[in-house]
């Protein structure tokens, strides 16, 4: 017999832990590095107070990332997303006889409608807690299918820093130029 609630609060258990996880690492991200010397001290700054708003210069912190971090989070969006959808894929060719195994070739419902089918084999009737190791690695696998599409979205779709303006290109034209007193061809470029 499962237990849906124990898998339902395990898998509550893990996505909350990887936000927090994800939000603790973006507030790292934006920390500026401290290049000062200063004399330890036995509390620590909050990260809050410690920030500067400007820096020395009087220039303006950067508020968000380049836009070259969008490749990066594209690309590992995808390793993720694969790797999770290439392993549930593979598990279901290898174990093909556990019930829910069909399922996992479908992407992101795949995991959860194998979840909703999980149980013992008719070869092994008997098989104790593996269903409940089944069903924890089947909420894992659904939940890093998700996360990388979150991560693809996230890199499709973030606000960045806008690129500084390209130099102007050479560029010249032609046009004709005629008034009451001449007759001609002006010539003008910007290089």
């Amino acid at each position: 017999m499962t237990r849906p609630p124990l898998l339902l609060a395990s898998a509550v258990a893990m996505m909350a832990s990887c936000v927090c996880s994800h939000l603790r690492a973006q507030t790292t991200a934006t920390e500026p590095a401290n290049t000062a010397v200063a004399t330890p001290s036995p509390v620590a700054p909050s990260p809050a107070t410690s920030r500067p708003l400007a820096s020395a210069g009087g220039d303006q912190m950067m508020r968000y990332p380049p836009s070259s971090v969008r490749v990066g989070l594209v690309l590992g969006g995808t390793a993720v997303l694969a790797t999770a959808y290439g392993l549930g894929v593979l598990t279901s060719q290898l174990w093909d006889d556990v019930p829910g195994s069909e399922s996992m070739v479908i992407p992101f419902a795949g995991p959860w409608l194998a979840l909703a089918n999980n149980d013992c084999s008719p070869d092994t009737p008997d098989c104790g807690a593996m269903v409940h190791v089944r069903g924890v690695l089947l909420v894992v696998d659904a939940l890093a299918q998700l996360g990388g599409l979150a991560l693809i979205g996230e890199g499709l779709l973030m606000t960045t820093e806008a690129d500084s303006a390209a130099p102007p290109e050479a560029a010249w034209s032609v046009a004709p130029s005629v008034s009451p007193s001449h007759a001609g061809v002006a010539v003008s470029g910007s290089f």
